[in-house]
């Protein structure tokens, strides 16, 4: 531990801000929401002021036309999926 000389970390840890970097470089995101959703603002305003502002690097969101708060069209699952998938 850098700052706690003569002490370690246990096998496999990972510091916050190191895990931090890895989730912003190379994680996956996909936020899907609906048109008509009472929660679309709020997941909007992750997307762009959490995800997108904080610089992750792989995140999109995917609003499905006329769609409330209810499960999500398999099809518009697979656009998400798509994206997962990709290769970087």
């Amino acid at each position: 531990i850098p700052s706690e000389p003569g002490k370690h970390w246990r096998v496999g840890y990972i510091p916050v801000n190191e895990a931090v970097a890895i989730a912003k470089s190379k994680g996956r995101y996909v936020l899907v929401t609906g048109e008509k959703d009472f929660n679309l603002a709020n997941t909007k305003a992750v997307y762009e002021h959490g995800f997108k502002k904080e610089g992750f690097k792989f995140a999109k969101l995917i609003e499905v036309p006329g769609m409330s708060h209810s499960p999500c069209p398999a099809e518009w699952l697979d656009k998400g999926l798509e994206f997962l998938d990709k290769p970087k």
